[in-house]
């Protein structure tokens, strides 16, 4: 879905909105992402970062659901019990944000849940640092019929295209499913490029996303994106947290064991 943006909403919303300005509501629905600078503390980040480190498995693999203790044991089994406890607990404080919920739900004037987290270590000088994803559109994997299935993601380092970052079709949110072929997300081999590759229709064009530690980057479920390989000596760790309003369907996914969790 996407939302029409009158002069009268608009008006609405300048009355209701203390997380967002009115340039940030409609750059979000005009381009189908917003970028925040400094939206959390760096001190925080490396907290975040430093301790999914300590869980990560010896490949720096991506990993599903780090705010469940139980999915870093199945991912992670030799990782220390106290260091799965810490991460998860400090991944799900993200995750239950007052800011980020009070920013989604002026974006989409509904309460918000979590139904998913995910990090992308691309750990350097690792397998796993050179895959790069396909363009693609989250909600292919979920399949929300109202697209209305948002991706929340935090760096925990500065990150730009040299080392792995994100490109992303400005406007394409717009479209409907695209589409696709088939490929393996998150649990893809290492060599292998993840993401369900969508068709990209010709009036997008590909911009490169650069953001820094501390920054927060919201994008549509139908946004298409993708992202680089990272061949550099610097790490590209990127938290990503998914959320839906309260009550719309989704696919639990076969192994990606998403769930509802409310943000009260």
């Amino acid at each position: 879905m996407v939302i029409n943006i009158s002069e009268n909403r608009l008006e609405e919303q300048r009355v209701l909105m203390k997380f967002i300005d009115e340039n940030q509501y409609k750059l979000y629905w005009e381009q189908g992402y917003l970028a925040i600078e400094q939206f959390w503390e760096t001190e925080q980040a490396d907290r975040v970062r430093e301790s999914l480190r300590k869980v990560a498995n010896k490949d720096f693999s991506i990993m599903l659901n780090v705010d469940r203790d139980e999915d870093l044991e199945n991912q992670s089994p030799d990782s220390d019990v106290y260091d799965r406890k810490v991460a998860s607990k400090l991944v799900r404080e993200v995750q239950l944000n007052k800011r980020m919920a009070g920013v989604l739900g002026e974006l989409y004037r509904r309460e918000m849940v979590v139904v998913q987290s995910i990090i992308i270590y691309k750990e350097k000088g690792t397998l796993f640092a050179d895959q790069a994803w396909n363009p693609h559109q989250d909600n292919s994997y979920v399949q929300s019929p109202n697209d209305m299935y948002i991706a929340v993601g935090y760096p925990l380092l500065e990150f730009s295209p040299e080392n792995g970052g994100l490109y992303v079709y400005p406007g394409s949110h717009k479209e409907e499913l695209l589409p696709m072929r088939p490929v393996e997300g998150a649990r893809i081999k290492a060599g292998e490029s993840p993401g369900n590759i969508c068709e990209i229709p010709d009036q997008y064009e590909k911009k490169d996303i650069s953001l820094n530690k501390g920054d927060v980057f919201i994008m549509h479920g139908n946004l298409i994106h993708g992202s680089y390989s990272n061949h550099s000596d610097m790490s590209r760790p990127f938290l990503i947290t998914n959320y839906l309003p309260d009550g719309e369907f989704f696919l639990p996914g076969k192994t990606s064991n998403r769930q509802a969790i409310s943000l009260k």
